[in-house]
C-alpha cells in the first residue's frame, strides 16, 4: 500500500477508489455499499502480488464490474484501473465506509 498526503491525516496509507467514492470522501459523505476488486499476481505471490480497487454500485452497473467482492488475475488490473480510479487517503475512506 502506498502513501497519500492527506489534508486531514497527513501522511497516510493510500487506497485506490472510483471517482464517485473519491467525490464522497472529498465532501465527507458516508459511502455505502462498496465493492472490492482484488487482483492477484499468481506468478509473483512473494512480491506483494495483490492489489485492491474499490468501487460503488454505479460503477458496477456502468462498467459491468461484479456487484460483489471479486477476485481477478493481475492481467486485468490496468484495464479496470483505466476506468477512472483515483488514489485517496485510506483513513478517510475507512471512516466513511462500512469497512
Amino acid at each position: 500500500m502506498g502513501r497519500f498526503d492527506c489534508p486531514v491525516h497527513g501522511a497516510a496509507p493510500m487506497g485506490i477508489v472510483c471517482d464517485h467514492i473519491q467525490e464522497s470522501i472529498h465532501s465527507r459523505e458516508k459511502i455505502d455499499p462498496v465493492t472490492r476488486a482484488t487482483f492477484i499476481d499468481h506468478d509473483h505471490p512473494d512480491y506483494g502480488g495483490t492489489r485492491h480497487l474499490f468501487y460503488c454500485k454505479t460503477c458496477s452497473s456502468d462498467y459491468g464490474l461484479p456487484p460483489q467482492n471479486h477476485e481477478f488475475t493481475m492481467d486485468r488490473y490496468s484495464e479496470v484501473y483505466k476506468l477512472g480510479f483515483i488514489p485517496v487517503c485510506w483513513k478517510c475512506f475507512a471512516q466513511l465506509t462500512n469497512l
